[in-house]
């Protein structure tokens, strides 16, 4: 089963990306090929000297690894956003500014209503006047630990 997915990877998904990619990597690489020339003794040195620490502590060159691979991912995911590719992100101001459109009432002289005009029938509750039946129910079906952690 394994090989089979391996099999799809490579031919399915793999291998159509690469015929697509292959004009701009082949630009790319002729940037870049100078540049890998330059560093390129720099980069030996560095590998002969990663392998004598890896040898003398093991567990350590792990983590750092691990910590390299978590920093460029938590960085790339930071960029993503900072970028906005998922979305403007809103500012502090405009979200303390945000108001929920409620639902507008029309009343007589004696207070009788005639009408309400909305775009969404809305209208604000305080949270002490919601019953508890339905903060119970909103609870047991969102985070049953509600109480029990600050998130």
């Amino acid at each position: 089963m394994i090989d089979r997915v391996r099999r799809f990877w490579k031919n399915k998904i793999m291998h159509p990306l690469s015929i697509l990619g292959t004009p701009v990597t082949s630009r790319l690489a002729a940037w870049f090929t100078p540049f890998g020339r330059a560093i390129q003794p720099y980069k030996e040195r560095f590998d002969t000297q990663w392998a004598g620490f890896a040898a003398d502590h093991p567990r350590l060159a792990v983590w750092l690894r691990r910590g390299t691979k978590l920093g460029v991912a938590l960085y790339a995911f930071y960029f993503i956003f900072a970028i906005g590719l998922f979305g403007e992100i809103r500012s502090v101001e405009e979200l303390r500014e945000m108001q929920t459109l409620n639902t507008s009432e029309v009343y007589t002289s004696d207070s009788l209503l005639i009408g309400k005009f909305y775009k969404e029938n809305r209208k604000d509750v305080a949270f002490e006047n919601i019953p508890k039946h339905v903060i119970d129910a909103l609870v047991a079906t969102e985070d049953e630990r509600f109480f029990e952690h600050d998130g």
